[in-house]
């Protein structure tokens, strides 16, 4: 298992991604980092058997550090808010999951070069297709592309910043009606974070917009 990572993490650094903790990042614009995480699994395919599944993320730093910002999170690490997501052969002409099967005893060169060469192929594209903030909003509305854990708060925020402050007003009330009056922590979380994006969209207009 070592040695397979050893040879993606040395591939994908090639590519021109740096390691973080827990995610290999690649800055793209200003305000936009790629991301891509190697899930394994060691169990279900047979014995020796490790399966990675390559997940490719875009990070805009914009709606994230807002996101934290509002929500009184602690701190904020680039990181943190994934607004779309995929299994890299989500993206390619496959369109559908592709799991990297790394069985011991093989050579894992050959396969491991295939990870990467989808990664470079299909991820890379995915991500500068969404350096755009209006083409990263239309993917967070995506099913198969849009980050469900991240979406009831990447969306208001990126059209606020789009200046669309209607659009955001009424998706917050749509996600607030969901939330009730649950008072779990993820529910108060989301009430404060709708209060103070409210507040914020009350004062004058952003001098520039996004595109």
């Amino acid at each position: 298992m070592k040695t397979v990572f050893a040879l993606l993490h040395r591939r994908l650094i090639a590519l021109g991604f740096r390691k973080g903790k827990y995610l290999f990042t690649l800055s793209i614009s200003e305000d936009v980092i790629g991301t891509v995480g190697l899930n394994k699994a060691t169990t279900g395919r047979g014995r020796g058997v490790l399966e990675i599944n390559p997940v490719i993320g875009v990070h805009n730093l914009r709606v994230g550090r807002l996101v934290a910002e509002l929500a009184e999170e602690e701190k904020f690490d680039g990181t943190g808010l994934c607004l779309a997501q995929a299994n890299v052969g989500y993206l390619s002409p496959v369109s559908d999951y592709v799991p990297y099967l790394f069985v011991e005893g093989t050579p894992p060169d050959s396969l491991a070069d295939q990870l990467v060469d989808a990664v470079k192929t299909y991820g890379l594209p995915f991500i500068r297709s969404n350096v755009p903030l209006p083409t990263l909003l239309e993917t967070m509305h995506s099913t198969r592309f849009g980050n469900p854990w991240n979406r009831e708060y990447g969306i208001p925020v990126a059209l606020y910043l789009l200046g669309r402050n209607s659009e955001a007003d009424a998706f917050l009330s749509e996600e607030l009606i969901k939330v009730g009056s649950g008072t779990d922590p993820a529910s108060q979380r989301f009430r404060t974070f709708a209060s103070r994006l409210r507040a914020e969209m009350m004062k004058p207009a952003l001098s520039s917009s996004l595109t």
